[in-house]
């Protein structure tokens, strides 16, 4: 038995909009979707998963995975050769392909597959939410975020920063990047909001009611699509009258969200 098949996979990633010459940045939790015919590995999974993605957006398009380690959080020494991706099996698998190149944030890398590698990873200034570092150059373009079985996606605090939300300010976190000593900047939650905590859910239900986002489903998930620009407007609109819309105070309500 199984819940689909690459042809669905195609389809439901051309109904969302993915097209010819795409930027995009895809979070992913790809066992949610249940069982794709004829896979029997991660491996397998993941290499049919970028393989349409591939056939899609073409040679001219760029992939982007965050593969975010939260080093410097944690205390940890970051490479970015070898520090293991916390966000999925795509993302580890995208980050040791040898045609993905890595950002160097210590905290928040992407990796990137396509022409443009370069300009989507390069780092400017030790500032994971700066206009010049990857956040702000993929909103620039106007990437499309891809989120398979996902809420939100990270570069809502980008948005949030643009928009200056008053319960997050820039924090200094140090640690060792490879061999050398950094301090980097981070859009983070006020320490006087402790109890409060980031809620995708609201703004994802608020994209798909109002048809900003395309959706569909894909065996027991679903694919959800939209382009930086719409994704900002929504949430500056929104946060004009609700200015604590993206935030929650009850932490294990969205973690049973996010499990469920």
């Amino acid at each position: 038995m199984f819940d689909y098949n690459e042809k669905d996979l195609k389809l439901a990633l051309e109904k969302v909009g993915l097209k010819k010459n795409d930027n995009i940045f895809c979070h992913s939790n790809l066992g949610f979707f249940g069982k794709l015919q004829n896979v029997d590995s991660k491996k397998k999974l993941c290499e049919l998963f970028y393989k349409n993605i591939i056939d899609i957006i073409g040679k001219k398009g760029n992939l982007i995975v965050p593969t975010f380690t939260y080093s410097f959080f944690k205390g940890k020494i970051f490479n970015v050769n070898t520090s293991i991706s916390e966000m999925g099996i795509f993302s580890e698998w995208i980050r040791k392909q040898k045609q993905s190149k890595r950002s160097k944030d210590p905290n928040f890398s992407i990796s990137c597959v396509g022409p443009d590698k370069d300009y989507f990873t390069n780092i400017y200034e030790k500032e994971t939410y700066s206009d010049n570092n990857f956040f702000g150059k993929f909103h620039k373009k106007n990437g499309k975020i891809i989120n398979l079985n996902f809420p939100g996606s990270t570069i809502i605090h980008y948005y949030e920063k643009k928009l200056g939300v008053k319960y997050r300010f820039d924090k200094k976190f140090n640690g060792i990047n490879f061999t050398k000593k950094e301090t980097w900047i981070v859009f983070s939650k006020k320490i006087s909001n402790k109890n409060t905590y980031h809620n995708p859910f609201p703004i994802t239900q608020y994209i798909k009611n109002k048809k900003i986002a395309n959706f569909t489903n894909l065996g027991k998930g679903e694919i959800l699509s939209i382009s930086s620009n719409k994704f900002y407007n929504s949430i500056k609109k929104i946060l004009i009258k609700k200015p604590n819309y993206l935030t929650k105070k009850n932490k294990e309500n969205i973690e049973n969200k996010i499990r469920k």
